[in-house]
């Protein structure tokens, strides 16, 4: 496996454990009020913002 294959899978990885953890703080679609919490989930679920996280996480394990 080369390195850029083990970095892809570590990415995914990471990538997948911050969106259920961001997931998680975030109140059910059905709780009221629908507008709010669907724009909550829609700045906080969407792409082009795992960079950080991943940095973070990288630094963290050193």
């Amino acid at each position: 496996m080369t390195a850029a294959a083990r970095f892809d899978d570590w990415m995914k990885t990471v990538q997948a454990g911050v969106e259920e953890d961001l997931g998680g703080y975030l109140p059910p679609e059905s709780a009221l009020p629908h507008k709010l919490h669907a724009a909550m989930r829609y700045a906080l679920l969407g792409g082009g913002k795992r960079v950080r996280p991943l940095l973070v996480y990288a630094a963290g394990a050193l």
